[in-house]
C-alpha cells in the first residue's frame, strides 16, 4: 500500500497518470492506519499541504483526522519535523498548521467539506483527497447510497482539488458490490463512464486480495488459509468481494445473472407465450408496463435430452403510456411476436384496472387466449415471488440470444432488485417472474411427462398435412 501512496503524494505523474489512485484491500488489513500515517507524513515533507478525509460518516472520519493530529503532536515528530499544529484552529475534525497546511474530515453526504485540497504552487507533498471506505459492507446493496457517494466523487470532491495537475486523489476501500464506487468508475455506470478519470481507475488499480492463486493467506495471523478457504465455499459473495476484492455477484441481489445462458442460435421452441405487467400511468416514477413473451424447449447436453424444460426469453418490451393507449402498443408488440417460428397464443395478464382493461379487448381477439394471473398469491409477497422464480435462474434454465435486443435492458434491471426492496422499478423482473413461475414450476405450458402424447397428436396432424398437401 505504501509505495503507490507515496508515489501519488509526490505527484509522480509518469507512473500514476491524472494521479488517481483507487486501492482495494480486505477489511481491518491497516487500510485506515495507513491513510493517516500518510496525511502526517505529507506534512513531514510540506507543512502547508491541504487534506481531505472522506469516510461514510463525519463523525467516523473526524476520528481518524484525530489520529493524525496526535501523530503530528507527538514527541518524535515534533523533533524530526517542523510542522506544528496551530492552537487557533485545533479541532479534530478541522485543524490547521501554522504554517498554513490544513486538513478537514467529510461524511458520505459531503457535511463538513468546506476547504480544498493540494496547493496551487505545484510543490511537492502539498496534500490530496483521501477517501477511505466510503460505504459500509451492509451499505454497498443500496442504491440510494452509491448514488449519494458517486455524487459526491464526482459533482464535489473532484473539483475541491487546487490543483488537478498535482493534487492526487487516493480512494482505498474493500470492494462491496459490483455497483460500488471502484466498480462504477472503472466501469462506468449504466454503461456510460462517470468522469475524464475512468482510464486511470483500471489502469492504476492496486488489487490485493487475501488469498493468493496458490492459496496463500495474505495475512495468516489475520485471517488464516482454512478460515478464507471455509469462507469462499459457504458465502462465496463475502470471499470475492471484500476478501478477494473482485465481486462477481451481488449478495444482496436476488436474480443471479451470471446463471442465465446466451445461445448463439435460438433453441428448438416448442410453445411460446406473452407476460404482460401493465401499469396505472406512464409517470416516470412508476413502474413502466412491459410485455415479454417466452418460449420453452427441452434441455439438452451433449446431444441428449436432461429431461428438464428451459424458458427461453424471446423479446421484451418497455414502455411508457397511459392506459388507453396500451392496447394499441400490445398490438404493436403482438406483430413482432407473429413473425417467430413459433406464433403465441396465450397471453397471461394481471387482473388490475388496467390489466382488466386489455383482458376485455384481448378476449374479443380471435386467434389470441387471455387468462388473469393472480400475483403474490400463495408466496406472501413480490419480494418472496422472486425468490422463488431466482432458483429457476441459478440453476441455468433460463435463457436468451447472445445478440437479441433486450438483453442488456433486462440484465441491469434484474442486478437492482434486491432483497431489501430498494429497487425504483420491477416490471420487467414482474414479467420474468410469471414466465418462470408460468413455463417452469407449475408447466402450464409444457410438460414433458405429457410429451409423448402430445408427440401422438402432433405427428397425427403432420400425416394429416401431408396428405392434403399430396
Amino acid at each position: 500500500m505504501a509505495n503507490p501512496i507515496m508515489k501519488a503524494l509526490r505527484g509522480d505523474q509518469e507512473s500514476l497518470p491524472d494521479l488517481v489512485l483507487p486501492m482495494y484491500v480486505p477489511p481491518r488489513y491497516g487500510k485506515t492506519e495507513m491513510i493517516c500515517h500518510a496525511i502526517a507524513w505529507c506534512y513531514a515533507h510540506n507543512p502547508r499541504a491541504n487534506n481531505i478525509y472522506a469516510s461514510y460518516k463525519k463523525m467516523l472520519a473526524a476520528e481518524k483526522t484525530e489520529n493524525v493530529r496526535k501523530i503530528m503532536q507527538s514527541r518524535t515528530f515534533q523533533i524530526l519535523f517542523d510542522a506544528r499544529i496551530s492552537k487557533s484552529s485545533s479541532a479534530k475534525d478541522n485543524f490547521s498548521t501554522v504554517q498554513g497546511g490544513r486538513t478537514i474530515a467529510v461524511g458520505a453526504d459531503g457535511s463538513g467539506l468546506g476547504s480544498g485540497a493540494g496547493t496551487t504552487d505545484k510543490e511537492p507533498y502539498g496534500g490530496g483527497i483521501f477517501m477511505d471506505d466510503m460505504m459500509k459492507a451492509q451499505d454497498g446493496h443500496s442504491l440510494a447510497m452509491i448514488t449519494s457517494v458517486r455524487k459526491l466523487y464526482s459533482q464535489t470532491l473532484v473539483n475541491r482539488r487546487n490543483d488537478p495537475k498535482t493534487t492526487p486523489i487516493i480512494h482505498i476501500s474493500q470492494r462491496i458490490s459490483e455497483l460500488d464506487l471502484g466498480g462504477q468508475l472503472s466501469e462506468g455506470y449504466n454503461n456510460s463512464p462517470l468522469d475524464n478519470y475512468q482510464e486511470s481507475w483500471v489502469s492504476n488499480a492496486v488489487i490485493i486480495p487475501g488469498l493468493d492463486s496458490a492459496n496463500n493467506a495474505l495475512w495468516p495471523e489475520k485471517h488464516s488459509k482454512e478460515y478464507l478457504l471455509d469462507l469462499k465455499k459457504n458465502d462465496p459473495f463475502t470471499f470475492w468481494s471484500q476478501i478477494q476484492q473482485r465481486p462477481v455477484s451481488d449478495s444482496n441481489r436476488i436474480f443471479n445473472t451470471d446463471a442465465i445462458v446466451f445461445f448463439k442460435e435460438e433453441p428448438k421452441i416448442i410453445a411460446t407465450f406473452v407476460v404482460a405487467d401493465t401499469a396505472e400511468t406512464a409517470d416516470r416514477v412508476n413502474d413502466a408496463s412491459v410485455f415479454s413473451m417466452f418460449g420453452v424447449y427441452e434441455t439438452i447436453f451433449m446431444g441428449k435430452k436432461t429431461g428438464h424444460i428451459g424458458l427461453h426469453w424471446i423479446s421484451c418490451h418497455q414502455t411508457r403510456k397511459e392506459p388507453e393507449e396500451l392496447v394499441e402498443e400490445f398490438e404493436y408488440f403482438y406483430g413482432s411476436c407473429l413473425r417467430h417460428k413459433v406464433i403465441p397464443d396465450r397471453v397471461f395478464i394481471e387482473k388490475k384496472s388496467t390489466g382488466s382493461m386489455l383482458l376485455s379487448f384481448f378476449k374479443k381477439r380471435q386467434g389470441l387466449i387471455a387468462v388473469d394471473i393472480e400475483r403474490n398469491a400463495g408466496s406472501g409477497s413480490k419480494t418472496n415471488r422472486f425468490k422463488m422464480a431466482a432458483p429457476f435462474m441459478a440453476k441455468g434454465f433460463v435463457s436468451m440470444n447472445e445478440d437479441c435486443r433486450h438483453r442488456d435492458m433486462c440484465m441491469h434491471h434484474l442486478k437492482q432488485i434486491t432483497l431489501g426492496g430498494s429497487q425504483k422499478h420491477d416490471d420487467i423482473a414482474d414479467t420474468l417472474a410469471d414466465g418462470i413461475r408460468l413455463g417452469l414450476e407449475e408447466k402450464v405450458i409444457y410438460n414433458i411427462s405429457n410429451s409423448s402424447k402430445y408427440d401422438s397428436i402432433a405427428d397425427e396432424i403432420a400425416r394429416e398435412n401431408q396428405s392434403r398437401r399430396a
